[in-house]
């Protein structure tokens, strides 16, 4: 069985992790390789190669600037969410006066920014890890409570990388009111997927990654709103690219398709989620089949290209080393071939045999029906298999 699922159309699912590169995002990078192409660098500006390539990295910065409604100059290019995450973070604490102060987040974030945290902590700095509801989401009494006046810091996930779970940014950003403390938002999995209106959320700092909007690897920005400008120090040394905040040779390919995957989804972001919303209750009409599929969330309050599942009387990574040719996530890390449950769904409470059967499924662009019908198939006739054992 599992030898012929190998030979059926490997089906992808785990859009999550990493989206693939859509082709006219592609198209556009070419264009920035060869001698024929856009290949100078934008910071030669005494010929027309560099002004050439400067002028597409510009373009580039007003497609993000546009989908995102903020200012062009907020754009600060780099590798992606993790750089942003470290650069947010450490860069506003070595911009505090006094050199130590408070930070809060919340346990259920991404890596880049619980061991930036980590990393604090052991310089003198003190954070709060605020735990999720049920649901995932933030308790804004829980932020409230922990709020002091040596906050420098509040850093939440817009929406989370392993659930879907969606929190109420503008809340949070009207709770902060007249705090002096500066709001970070890891957007990598909200942007170009769901509306992200800076001008209205007033989020300080922003972090995105092009390649979980059907853009490259390796590229992406960190958005720093006027407050934070003031209250941010580079975390690279160099030749003072990005206004100083981020230094280093652009790589205009790279930055030409995140500009090209933030056009595209500027116009095309409302149709993808109709899409995965459909995507998503169709394969779920289909787990629920079985009845012992549990949702690990709320579906009304989460991106519905993620969805997080457990199945009680299996273990995920048994399920999905059964059916090889769906690629889908166990939500859980291996470190040294000893296997970690998802601090995710720990923080959520979330324990037992629900915690170890739990399996991400994320959807995109490029997921069909028919891919959505063919994995659940398997997925249930593999079910059915190792139930039986």
């Amino acid at each position: 069985m599992r030898d012929e699922q190998t030979l059926m159309k490997s089906i992808y699912l785990d859009y999550a992790a990493t989206t693939p590169v859509d082709p006219r995002v592609a198209a556009a990078m070419s264009r920035c390789l060869t001698l024929d192409g856009i290949f100078g660098n934008p910071s030669s500006d005494q010929h027309s190669f560099g002004l050439e390539a400067l002028g597409a990295v510009d373009e580039a910065r007003r497609h993000v600037a546009k989908l995102l409604n903020c200012g062009v100059g907020d754009v600060v290019f780099n590798s992606g969410a993790t750089e942003s995450d470290n650069a947010a973070l450490k860069g506003v604490a070595a911009a505090t006066t006094g050199k130590t102060g408070h930070i809060i987040t919340m346990a259920s974030e991404h890596k880049a920014v619980l061991a930036s945290c980590k990393n604090l902590q052991r310089l003198g700095w003190e954070v709060s890890y605020l735990r999720p509801q049920e649901d995932g989401s933030l308790a804004l009494g829980d932020l409230r409570a922990a709020l002091r006046e040596d906050t420098a810091l509040v850093s939440i996930m817009f929406v989370n990388n392993e659930t879907g779970a969606i929190q109420d940014i503008a809340k949070i950003r009207d709770l902060l009111g007249s705090s002096s403390a500066l709001l970070h938002v890891d957007a990598a999995q909200a942007v170009g997927k769901i509306p992200v209106d800076l001008g209205d959320l007033g989020i300080d700092l922003t972090s995105v990654s092009a390649h979980k909007m059907y853009g490259p690897k390796g590229a992406g920005a960190l958005i720093v709103g006027d407050r934070a400008r003031r209250r941010l120090s580079p975390q690279m040394d160099g030749g003072g690219q990005e206004f100083g905040l981020r230094s280093g040779t652009l790589a205009t390919h790279q930055i030409v398709g995140f500009g090209e995957a933030c056009r595209i989804a500027y116009d095309e972001s409302p149709s993808d989620l109709r899409h995965v919303t459909a995507l998503r209750d169709r394969f779920l009409g289909h787990l629920h089949r079985e009845g012992t599929v549990v949702i690990n969330g709320d579906l009304d309050r989460s991106y519905p290209g993620i969805v997080s599942v457990s199945y009680l009387d299996i273990d995920a990574v048994a399920l999905l080393h059964a059916t090889p040719g769906i690629a889908a996530s166990t939500t859980s890390a291996c470190t040294s071939g000893t296997p970690e449950p998802s601090h995710v769904l720990r923080a959520m409470g979330i324990e037992g045999d629900r915690l170890y059967g739990a399996v991400r499924f994320s959807f995109g662009r490029f997921t069909t029906p028919e891919d959505v019908d063919a994995a659940a198939e398997r997925l249930l006739s593999e079910l059915r298999r190792l139930r039986e054992i």
